[in-house]
C-alpha cells in the first residue's frame, strides 16, 4: 500500500511539474533551407536536420556539410548549436555538437536553479509560446 501511494505521488508531481513546462510552436520566417534545418533543430528533429542538411547530387559528403552547418548557420542570431540548448532540443545538439570547431563549442550548463513553488498567471498556463525562425 505504501509503495503504491508513493508512486501515485511521484506520478502526479510528475504531471505538475510537466505541465509547467514551456511549450513552443516553431513557425519559420521564410522557406529557405537554413530555416528548415533551423526549425528541425529547434523541434530536436534529427532524421529532418540530416535531411535538411544532405544536398541531393552534392559530391560533398554529409559530414563537411554538416560540419559547414554546425560551424556558420545561425538561427535568431545563435549559432545554431547555441539556438538547440535555447530550446532544450538535446539530440539536434549532440548530433551538431560532434562537427562544431572548438572555436565554436556551446557547452550547456551543467545545472539550474527553478523555484518549483513560484505562483504562475493562470492565463499563461497551458498557452503555447510562438517562435519566430530564420536561419542565416
Amino acid at each position: 500500500m505504501k509503495k503504491s501511494l508513493f508512486i501515485l505521488s511521484i506520478t502526479i508531481l510528475g504531471c505538475t511539474l510537466v505541465t509547467n513546462a514551456a511549450s513552443y510552436k516553431f513557425v519559420a520566417k521564410n522557406n529557405s533551407i537554413k530555416t528548415k534545418i533551423c526549425i528541425a533543430v529547434a523541434e530536436d528533429n534529427k532524421p529532418a536536420l540530416k535531411s535538411g542538411i544532405r544536398t541531393k547530387g552534392s559530391a560533398v559528403s554529409t559530414s563537411v556539410l554538416s560540419r559547414i552547418v554546425a560551424n556558420s548557420l545561425t538561427c535568431n542570431d545563435l549559432l545554431v548549436t547555441a539556438f538547440a540548448i535555447k530550446y532544450n532540443a538535446l539530440e539536434t545538439y549532440r548530433y551538431l555538437n560532434r562537427y562544431t570547431s572548438k572555436k565554436n563549442k556551446f557547452l550547456p550548463s551543467t545545472g539550474t536553479i527553478r523555484d518549483i513553488s513560484a505562483q504562475h498567471n493562470e492565463q499563461d498556463n497551458g498557452r503555447e509560446t510562438l517562435i519566430l525562425i530564420s536561419g542565416r
